[in-house]
């Protein structure tokens, strides 16, 4: 960790989702007393194969989702006692990064302006800050998938969150689109907290300083990039050994 103080955490958290119709009693645990602590900067990368918990554990943290057990703590505040407030201050760009197709761009961040509460004075300086500043009068159906994310996350950081969640925010694009992609999230952690989860080791080890591994809703490991590369041949070869 680093010696930026505490902004999350993360104490027995534990999550399960009913089975399916026909194993009525069946119980599918997909959060298994996970613990962990985020410092308030910096990309922690939370890299785990799908279906490891790594979903559930973001809604959980951003409010969106219930949890069985365990605790919650944003800036030392239970998220469940302050769930408003703590979502105030968090950014989300879920994995399918659902966005109105209709709308034009300025037309949409204005509609999130109004969700949040907050001037949209803000818009065109976001825009330029994802690289969108040109495409404010454009329909979003007419975007780019590359476009399409940028426009994600700039709703995602119209409020200057204190912690940013992207749930695989590159899926998809090309490599250029991810390059793209990796700068402004790795620009948006040097001044704020970024949570990106992804099961692409390459994309953790191109935009984080942190790694969280996750596997079967149990959390195995949370170390310094650096420190993982000293210790194991690479990140594939970390999993190797669990």
């Amino acid at each position: 960790m680093s010696n930026n103080s505490t902004l999350l955490r993360v104490s027995k958290l534990t999550k399960r989702y009913p089975g399916s119709r026909k194993k009525s009693s069946e119980v599918v645990l997909a959060l298994d007393s996970v613990d962990l602590n985020l410092s308030d900067k910096g990309v922690t990368g939370l890299l785990g194969q799908n279906g490891a918990g790594k979903s559930s554990l973001l809604k959980i943290i951003c409010g969106a989702l219930t949890f069985d057990s365990g605790e919650v703590l944003f800036k030392g505040k239970s998220i469940s006692e302050k769930l408003i407030e703590s979502q105030l201050q968090i950014g989300y760009l879920p994995e399918n990064n659902p966005l109105y197709e209709e709308l034009y761009v300025r037309e949409y961040l204005e509609f999130i302006c109004n969700i949040r509460k907050i001037s949209k004075t803000l818009i065109q300086k976001t825009l330029e800050d994802v690289g969108m500043g040109e495409y404010a009068s454009q329909k979003i159906k007419t975007l780019s998938k590359g476009y399409h994310q940028r426009l994600g996350i700039a709703q995602a950081i119209i409020h200057s969150p204190d912690l940013l969640i992207l749930d695989e925010p590159t899926n998809g694009l090309d490599p250029i689109q991810i390059l793209e992609i990796r700068e402004l999230i790795k620009d948006y952690g040097r001044l704020h907290k970024v949570i990106l989860s992804t099961h692409i080791m390459q994309e953790v080890e191109a935009t984080c300083d942190e790694v969280l591994f996750i596997k079967s809703g149990k959390i195995l490991l949370q170390k310094p990039l650096e420190e993982i590369k000293n210790e194991y041949d690479s990140l594939e070869d970390v999993f190797s050994h669990w």
